[in-house]
Order: C-alpha cells, then sequence, then structure tokens
C-alpha cells in the first residue's frame, strides 16, 4: 500500500520552505482539482466499459426488469421466455450505452479544462510574468502531486476492478426478489450471441461464450497439460514461431550465424517466459475457465448443437441446432451457382474413394500442363509452378457463416 500521509508530509514541507506567492498558490490548488476531477472521470468511465465486459449491470438498472413470467418447459413458452430476456438484456445494454457517451463527454471536458489550465501556467512561466513564474522546486513540487492523484486514483480504481469484476470465479448468481419474496435472476446485459435453440447453459457458460476467456500469458497453459513435460510444452508452442522466423531470415536474405543468434536470443527468452512461477489467481482462473471450456464442448456435442461465428464482422456468435443449420447450408449450396461440387467426401471405406478422385483429377490436370509444355505454350518456369502435387493437395472447406445483420 502506498503511504499517502507520508508523501503528503513530504510535500508539505517542501511547500513550506518554497514560500509560494498568492498566485502560485491558487495554480497549484487548480491544477490538483482539475486532475482529481480528470482522474475521477477517467476511472467512471473504464468502470462502466468494464461492467459490460464482464457482464455486470450495477443493481441502479435492476428497475428495467420486469416480473419474469414462471412457464412450463414447453418449446414455444421458452422461446417467449427468452425473447422476453433478451428485450431486457437491450434495454440495460442501450441505457449503459447512453450512461457511456455521458462519461466519455465528461472526461473529454475535464481534459480540456485540465489542458487549459496547465498551458496557462507554462505560459506565464515561459512568458516570465511577473510573480507567476514556477522555480524549478515549485514544478517539481506540483508534478509529484499530480502524480500521488493520478496513483490514488489507480489504486481505487483497480481495487474495485478486482474486487467486483476479475477475481470472481465462483457459482454464486447475483440474485433480486420480487414482491412476493421469490428470488429472480438477474438479467444482464444483452450477449454477442445469436442463440436460435433452447439450451440449458448456465450464465458463467454463457458469459465466456459472450467475452471469450480471459487473455493468460504463456506460462498459463502449461498447468493444463499435466502429461507432457515442461520442455515438451515449450519446444511444440515455439514450433510455429520458430518457421515463421525461418521464413522471415530467408525472405530477407539474413546470413545463417546473425539468423542463429537472433533465434537463440529469441528461443531463451521464450522459455523463461514459461520458466516465471504462476500466481495462484491466474492457476484458478485458468483452471475454471478450463472446466467451463469442456463443460461447454461436453453440452454442446451431447445436444447436436452448432456454434459458429457470424458473417456480419460484428464479433457475434450463432448458437443453433446442429441437424437445422447443416440442413440449410446444403440447400443454400445445391441452390447457389457460387460453388460447384466437384467430389464428395464419402466418410465411408476410409474415404478411399473421393481419395482416387481426386488423384485422378491432378493427373489430368498434369496431362494438360505437359501438353501446353510440349507445345511451347508455357515456359518450364510457369509449368513448373502449376504443376501440382497430389500429396500436398488440401481441399478448401465451406465455412457457412449465418448473416443475421438483415431482418427477415
Amino acid at each position: 500500500m502506498i503511504n499517502h500521509d507520508y508523501d503528503s508530509e513530504i510535500l508539505r514541507r517542501q511547500y513550506l520552505q518554497e514560500k509560494p506567492n498568492e498566485y502560485q498558490i491558487q495554480v497549484m490548488k487548480r491544477l490538483s482539482e482539475k486532475k482529481r476531477e480528470l482522474e475521477k472521470s477517467k476511472r467512471e468511465l473504464l468502470e462502466l466499459k468494464y461492467r459490460v465486459f464482464y457482464n455486470r449491470p450495477h443493481s441502479s438498472l435492476d428497475a428495467i426488469e420486469t416480473t419474469m413470467p414462471i412457464l412450463n418447459e414447453d418449446d414455444r413458452k421458452l422461446k417467449l421466455l427468452n425473447k422476453h430476456e433478451k428485450l431486457i438484456q437491450r434495454k440495460k445494454l442501450d441505457f449503459v450505452a447512453i450512461k457511456i457517451i455521458a462519461a466519455e463527454m465528461k472526461f473529454y471536458q475535464c481534459l480540456r479544462e485540465f489542458d487549459h489550465e496547465l498551458a496557462a501556467m507554462w505560459k506565464n512561466h515561459r512568458e516570465l510574468v511577473k510573480n507567476k513564474g514556477m522555480s524549478t522546486k515549485l514544478t517539481n513540487l506540483i508534478e509529484k502531486r499530480l502524480t500521488g492523484i493520478t496513483d490514488r486514483w489507480r489504486d481505487v480504481y483497480n481495487y474495485r476492478l478486482n474486487f467486483y469484476f476479475r477475481n470472481f470465479y465462483g457459482d454464486f448468481e447475483h440474485t433480486n426478489t420480487n414482491a412476493d419474496g421469490h428470488k429472480m435472476k438477474r438479467i444482464g446485459f444483452s450477449l454477442s450471441l445469436m442463440i436460435d435453440a433452447i439450451h440449458r447453459f448456465s450464465d458463467k457458460e454463457l458469459q465466456l461464450l459472450n467475452r471469450g476467456p480471459t487473455y493468460v500469458p504463456p506460462c498459463q497453459t502449461s498447468i493444463l497439460s499435466l502429461c507432457h513435460s515442461m520442455d515438451d510444452i515449450v519446444e511444440r508452442k515455439y514450433a510455429p514461431l520458430k518457421h515463421q522466423l525461418n521464413s522471415l531470415f530467408s525472405k530477407h536474405h539474413i546470413n545463417v550465424a546473425l539468423s542463429l543468434e537472433i533465434q537463440q536470443k529469441i528461443s531463451d527468452q521464450f522459455a523463461d517466459s514459461f520458466s516465471v512461477p504462476i500466481p495462484s489467481n491466474l492457476h484458478q482462473r485458468a483452471l475454471y475457465e478450463d472446466r467451463l471450456i469442456l463443460s461447454i464442448r461436453y453440452y454442446l456435442k451431447k445436444n447436436n448443437l452448432i456454434l459458429r461465428r457470424t458473417a456480419d464482422n460484428m464479433n457475434t456468435f450463432y448458437l443453433g441446432n446442429r441437424q437445422e443449420f447443416e440442413t440449410k447450408a446444403i440447400d443454400y449450396a445445391s441452390k447457389s451457382d457460387a460453388y460447384k461440387v466437384l467430389l464428395n467426401k464419402d466418410t465411408d471405406n476410409g474415404g478411399q474413394q473421393w481419395q482416387i478422385e481426386l488423384k485422378q483429377m491432378v493427373e489430368s490436370m498434369n496431362l494438360l500442363l505437359e501438353s501446353l509444355k510440349n507445345h511451347k505454350a508455357v515456359n518450364i518456369d510457369l509449368f513448373n509452378r502449376l504443376l501440382v502435387d497430389a500429396s500436398k493437395v488440401k481441399l478448401p472447406y465451406l465455412y457457412f457463416l449465418p448473416d443475421v445483420s438483415k431482418v427477415t
């Protein structure tokens, strides 16, 4: 913890030793006040955004909620219930979006006022205005005071962020109580997940699907690989980077000695990142999110559900029934003239039939190329570039991404 009383006492003694005049005192007070307002507005804005990120609306938004009807587990009724809950989520998100805009306007206003006050002080100092200049001791004192204000607000903000948002891994669910005294689940913000199927995902699983796993340092994933040694983990994770480095050195014609030296330094630094002991809170978070991911995968497979990114580039995902989704995809492919099916990958007989058909297509193309080369229609360099190696052919995969940007 920072001893702010001790720091304030040091600043007070320096202040008394310098003996500033009335103008300098007023400048210091105004700068301190504007800095406090700026840091406070900045932290309030960040907290609002993190509330959306962690799906933790303030309790003041609970007034938007109405009594959720109690329905039997009928598909039609559950869809109506999900629709009702979605409307409340959107209202909460729309309301907090307005608050974020207002908080941003306040932050930029405070920033302009602080910058104006600071610029005015330095202008009088540079132009040597009588009794309005600042000595080196006073400028150092002001700088320390402003830094102390920033540090104090950052400490308060980080404490609130860690306590209310980051370090929460339990199964506790916030609940409200209605007029009859019955507990009701609190409804969060609208998720970036389009749900088109009946599901039984928990709030924590939906939250993970909505925002994705939290960023983890390289060492954190190693605790989930208990069957491998640390050296094996480092070697496996370093392999893609090593391949990219080799390609980069080859492209720019870096000499062998220099490339080996660079690779060795990068490899050592990469390995060091895995040797850092993992903090207990990160260890807890990794295990918790790993359990959620395994649970989601199991539920998707068990209930024949599919999870796909949408095609609107809005970082949203679609959750639906796999059979219905694949039926729509096949129907689209059969009616669209944008794709042409050359062969079908039959899983029966180990997929030998489509492999034979693919090999025949490759051989046919290579024969045509050979004929063009013999008739000097293409030169040898172009022929070598167009020649197909059947062992290196990878068939493209057609991803059907649902477009939910249009209202139907």
